[in-house]
């Protein structure tokens, strides 16, 4: 069998899915691949390596697009495609969160994810902030409902994004008003 990354990746998830993240080692992706452990390290520094390159598989998922017409379909679609992900991969919450990785996917997300709050009249400083209460509500959903390949909570998790859009408007504008008042600017 040819050793590469992309193949050690492949093995790490194949275990992932059957056994979980406690089921990941070195010692069993080595084996499944029939070669020493010691010989995996030509490959990989660590075990963080692997958390790292899966997460930038779950984020390589997401197709994301510049060309954002309506800003909170948008947001749906985006974050819809992210759980999407997520439910291929056993674990996947725990991986990302144990991963330190900041891929150019990862970062795209977060990107196209900043845009379309900015353009839905959220004052710019705190977009950023709503983009990590999106990302955090994807994972802490999946995450409760365990990584199951469930359908019957998408109106539960739809409910939830939305409340968080909703909420996040009414918010950011009336602190924004409020802002403007104080200030005299409005």
């Amino acid at each position: 069998m040819n050793v590469n990354l992309d193949k050690i990746i492949e093995i790490s998830i194949n275990i992932l899915n059957e056994e979980g993240i406690k089921g990941l080692s070195v010692r069993k992706i080595a084996s499944r691949l029939n070669i020493k452990p010691s010989s995996l390290y030509w490959h990989i520094k660590n075990k963080e390596e692997i958390y790292n390159n899966i997460s930038s598989k779950i984020y390589s998922g997401i197709k994301v697009s510049e060309n954002i017409t309506d800003p909170r379909k948008y947001l749906f679609e985006l974050n819809k495609q992210y759980r999407r992900e997520l439910r291929k991969i056993k674990d996947s919450t725990e991986i990302i969160k144990r991963s330190q990785n900041v891929c150019s996917k990862r970062l795209e997300y977060y990107k196209v994810t900043f845009i379309c709050i900015k353009n839905m009249g959220i004052v710019e400083k705190y977009c950023l902030t709503l983009a990590n209460m999106m990302n955090n509500y994807v994972l802490t959903f999946e995450e409760n409902s365990g990584n199951s390949k469930r359908t019957d909570n998408d109106d539960q998790f739809y409910f939830g994004l939305e409340r968080i859009i909703k909420g996040c408007v009414i918010k950011i504008r009336k602190i924004t008003i409020t802002s403007f008042a104080v200030r005299g600017e409005g």
